[in-house]
């Protein structure tokens, strides 16, 4: 497992492109560590107050920007990923445990669609940001690629985890549906490029909430190449011109 770091000395901005209602905002710090927001700024009244709900919820700063959107990615110098799974016993006590290193160039910190986490799919706005996370992950390796921050043999590494917490009535009907979204999780990181690191210790890692993943840059990228068109004419209408203006 990775641990990111503490405020940095500076960042840049890469990507700064305003399209439709929204924001897209990419920044690299001096740890080469990428992270993506993207955010609403239109003037619809229903969705704003909705937002205003969501952020006074999560105690979170009103004059921050709610990242609809987000991607956090690193580069080297990371060289492996540590994963340690516990095993349990048939009562789900620990009685010891096995780890794993894992070769990384980078590491996918953050992938996350918040419009599923806040249930903002209702609103007409959001239906137009389908597929951007992936688009914006694209652009974000796309980037550390140009600038030779990886390679295309480099090893881009993933944890798919997810909440593996039951309410009681998911365990009056078994335990199912919980593993059914770990697994589709990993089929989701599947069709992006990536394979399991671990496929024989698939059940353990379902049991830890932990399934590490690794793909080459050059297969992701090979996905990112194989959108559809108006997946590539999306790309560059959400890619602006690349910019450094640096920030504390």
């Amino acid at each position: 497992m990775f641990k990111m770091e503490s405020k940095k000395n500076f960042s840049y901005i890469i990507d700064d492109v305003n399209f439709d209602d929204f924001n897209l905002t990419i920044i690299i710090n001096e740890k080469n560590i990428y992270s993506a927001c993207l955010f609403y700024q239109g003037n619809d009244l229903d969705f704003i107050n909705e937002v205003k709900k969501i952020k006074k919820n999560e105690d979170e700063d009103e004059e921050e920007d709610l990242c609809l959107i987000q991607v956090i990615f690193g580069i080297a110098p990371f060289d492996k990923l540590e994963v340690e799974f516990e095993i349990m016993d048939k009562e789900e006590n620990a009685i010891d445990n096995i780890s794993f290193r894992i070769p990384s160039n980078a590491h996918l910190f953050a992938y996350y669609n918040n419009i599923r986490k806040y249930n903002l799919q209702k609103f007409e706005q959001t239906k137009k940001l389908k597929g951007v996370v992936h688009i914006i992950f694209c652009i974000i390796l796309a980037h550390a690629l140009e600038e030779k921050l990886i390679s295309l043999e480099g090893n881009v590494t993933v944890e798919a985890s997810g909440s593996m917490m039951k309410s009681e009535e998911e365990i009056k009907n078994e335990t199912e549906s919980s593993v059914k979204d770990m697994i589709g999780l990993v089929k989701h990181y599947e069709t992006l490029g990536f394979k399991q690191s671990l496929p024989k210790h698939l059940t353990l890692a379902l049991q830890n909430n932990n399934v590490p993943m690794q793909g080459k840059v050059k297969d992701i990228l090979q996905v990112c190449a194989k959108n559809s068109e108006s997946r590539v004419k999306a790309i560059e209408k959400i890619k602006g011109n690349k910019k450094r203006k640096f920030i504390e």
